[in-house]
């Protein structure tokens, strides 16, 4: 699941995100309860402007872990109507474990 996992989040740093939605669905494939990817799942749909598809990833990695600010955080924005600002968390690859 790492390595589809990085592989995604280098997808998703080059703006590729048909490729990096792949390789996270792969992730996700590999363990339904991967938070990580499906949140950074939300942030390619949000990144394409697909709003009410990010919620739906967001929604899942809060579900799978509570205490996920990041989701909860992306979830609020966007119920307020405005674009979550969220990002790739600085370069620096983010997983709750």
């Amino acid at each position: 699941k790492r390595t589809a996992f990085i592989g995604a989040r280098a997808e998703q740093g080059g703006g590729h995100y048909e490729q990096a939605r792949s390789e996270f669905r792969k992730a996700i494939d590999l363990n339904a309860d991967y938070a990580d990817a499906y949140f950074n799942l939300g942030i390619c749909y949000q990144d394409e402007s697909r709003d009410a598809e990010a919620k739906e990833m967001y929604l899942k990695a809060a579900e799978l872990q509570p205490d996920m600010q990041e989701a909860v955080e992306a979830i609020e924005a966007l119920d307020k109507g405005g674009h979550a600002s969220v990002s790739m968390h600085s370069g620096k690859i983010q997983e709750h474990y």
